[in-house]
């Protein structure tokens, strides 16, 4: 037996499929017309479908327009003219997906006219109501009138509507430049319509052009995002939420992998910010996202991490904030009062210790390998004094102060020794080196490694160093200065700097920092036949500390920058940081970043004592005696 046939049950209409009809429908998009439900009957379906096609042309002619202006760009022709010529659109599943769907709808909404031919076609189905098409259209007070000509789309041709008329993108173009009368249009098949038809048309042409201009916005809009969205997905990211809900989730429900996430979706968006930006979203909200995600990640405080933002690009910053979180390598200074480079080096590898020398050094030695069972810092060498545990970059400024023998040299800040036995045995224990420290714990430890490395030349004083000068006069040679800072060159070695240190703080130390130079200045002979050199040193990124200082002290005391004598180690100084602008001279500074070099962060600059005389923002008024 077959099965039972429902007489009552609809008929299921031949065509496309839901899943296609879905998708048909999230591509076409129909403005709203408004007013009244007549005016709303005003567009048929055939209308509608003949939109999207035209639109459809238009941002294939845009996207070709586009390719066309990237590939002279490319090989450095200017981009040719577009010409206006019609281009034959290649039919492919999608226009048959649409001609599916428009017989569809034409089944649901009856027949309509539209044939190439005045003659009526009569199409008798089995399963549908049949339907005549036919090119004869009605105009109300018209009569009806028969259209002659081929099957044509050309942008000259002017083709009917029924009751209303729109106008095309391409037709448009044309009316621009060359002052024809506007066209319109009903189907793909009309030919020309007579004077008066066009005239009555193009009324509503100008009433409903603005909602379709709108409409086409709209959907660029749409598109653009929906493009933006797919590639942040291609990236692995995920829609962005509001500086609000981010702060919140930190504080509630803090999630260190949820933030490292946020973070790479940011950094996308930042490096395309016109094109990959979520709706009207400004670049400062972006920023205070990353500035707090990153904040919770590293465990930085806002103002630092803003300082660092402000110094570094975003990249940079990222690789700046990942070398911080690793340590750098253990370097070890030879003592050549007591043993050669060479020797030592010996003498640790017999003790399992895996050493190699620095090649811009001559008494530096890196420690890539020590045994469990060896303490680097206890062993027979060091406790005989042959070498001292420091970093590589405080190397640095005891090599661009370049001691002599039989000088005076002063070390302001000379605690805990390792540079002040450095300036000593480059002096070889000849001439006076004054060691100060304002800090009595801490001239402890300067005392122990002095009288350890062997250094005898040395006279150590415990005051303040902005009164220095008020006992030793203008009577040294050559002065090195490692100024009190906050330490963010070396967060590697102490993490306290990352929630410590502040504004109030930066803004003390700059101020010392600019007292203790000016002391230091003070205290150097002019008249000096090997010297009056002076050597500034930080440990510290910030421009505050550094090219801040200088600048301030050139305006203050006649000195000049001199090169540092540092060949390929470290970047230039600054000359200009956001709207602040410093002497060009200070390019000669050093700097020494901890993802470039793989050191500690340090900046260097040397000065050159010129004559007693004190400036006021560069003119001289006092002469120090």
């Amino acid at each position: 037996m077959g099965r039972k046939l429902n007489k009552d049950a609809k008929k299921k209409s031949p065509g496309i499929s839901k899943t296609k009809l879905k998708k048909k429908e999230a591509i076409l998009v129909f403005p709203k017309i408004e007013g009244d439900e007549e005016e709303k009957k005003k567009l048929s379906h055939r209308q509608k479908q003949r939109l999207v096609k035209r639109k459809a042309k238009k941002q294939s002619s845009r996207k070709n327009k586009k390719q066309k202006l990237e590939t002279s760009l490319t090989n450095g022709t200017p981009a040719k003219k577009k010409q206006k010529s019609a281009q034959p659109i290649e039919q492919d599943d999608d226009d048959e997906e649409e001609s599916d769907y428009e017989q569809q709808s034409n089944e649901d909404d009856g027949s309509f006219a539209d044939s190439e031919d005045n003659d009526s076609v009569v199409d008798n189905d089995a399963d549908d109501d049949s339907f005549v098409e036919s090119e004869e259209v009605s105009f109300p007070g018209k009569g009806k009138k028969q259209q002659e000509g081929d099957d044509s789309d050309d942008e000259g041709s002017i083709v009917s509507g029924g009751d209303d008329g729109m106008e095309s993108y391409d037709e448009m173009e044309g009316d621009n430049e060359d002052g024809e009368a506007k066209k319109l249009f009903d189907s793909d098949d009309d030919a020309d319509s007579d004077d008066g038809n066009l005239k009555k048309d193009s009324d509503d042409s100008d009433s409903e052009s603005s909602g379709w201009s709108e409409a086409e916005r709209e959907a660029d809009e749409l598109e653009g995002r929906k493009r933006t969205t797919a590639e942040a997905k291609e990236q692995g990211q995920e829609e962005i939420p509001s500086l609000a809900e981010v702060d919140e989730e930190i504080k509630n429900n803090p999630n260190v992998k949820g933030s490292l996430a946020r973070v790479n979706a940011v950094l996308f968006v930042l490096e395309d910010f016109r094109n990959r930006r979520s709706g009207n979203r400004q670049r400062t909200e972006y920023l205070e996202i990353l500035k707090s995600d990153l904040s919770m990640c590293f465990s930085y405080n806002k103002y630092l991490l803003e300082k660092f933002m402000e110094l570094f690009s975003l990249p940079e910053l990222m690789e700046f904030l990942e070398a911080n979180e690793s340590e750098r390598p253990v370097t070890i200074r030879t003592n050549t009062i007591k043993v050669r480079r060479k020797q030592l080096n010996d003498s640790l590898n017999n003790r399992g210790v895996n050493v190699e020398a620095i090649p811009w050094s001559k008494v530096g030695l890196v420690v890539y390998g020590v045994p469990s069972n060896v303490p680097l810092g206890a062993t027979p060498d060091y406790l005989a004094g042959h070498y001292m545990l420091q970093g590589a970059s405080s190397l640095l400024p005891v090599m661009a102060l370049a001691p002599k023998e039989n000088e005076f040299i002063l070390d302001m800040c000379a605690a805990p020794g390792g540079k002040a036995t450095h300036i000593a045995s480059m002096m070889k224990n000849s001439g006076v080196l004054y060691c100060n420290d304002v800090n009595p714990n801490r001239v402890k430890a300067l005392t122990a490694n002095i009288h350890r490395m062997g250094v005898t030349n040395t006279i150590i004083t415990v005051m303040d160093g902005r009164k220095l000068v008020n006992k030793l006069g203008s009577s040294v040679d050559r002065v090195l200065l490692d100024a009190p800072c906050t330490g963010t060159g070396i967060i590697s070695k102490d993490e306290r700097v990352k929630l410590s240190k502040g504004e109030l703080d930066v803004r003390r130390c700059s101020h010392l920092q600019v007292e203790l130079l000016l002391a230091a200045i003070d205290a150097v002979k002019v008249d000096s036949e090997t010297g009056g050199y002076i050597v500034y040193s930080t440990c510290s990124v910030l421009v505050e500390e550094n090219e801040q200082v200088i600048n301030s002290v050139l305006k203050k005391r006649h000195v000049k920058l001199v090169p540092t004598g540092l060949v390929n180690i470290g970047t230039k100084g600054l000359t200009k940081f956001k709207t602040q602008r410093f002497h060009q001279s200070l390019e000669l500074m050093q700097r020494i970043y901890p993802h470039k070099n793989n050191m500690d962060g340090f900046c260097v600059a040397k000065l050159k004592k010129l004559s007693n005389k004190k400036m006021s923002e560069g003119k001289p008024v006092v002469e120090n005696k």
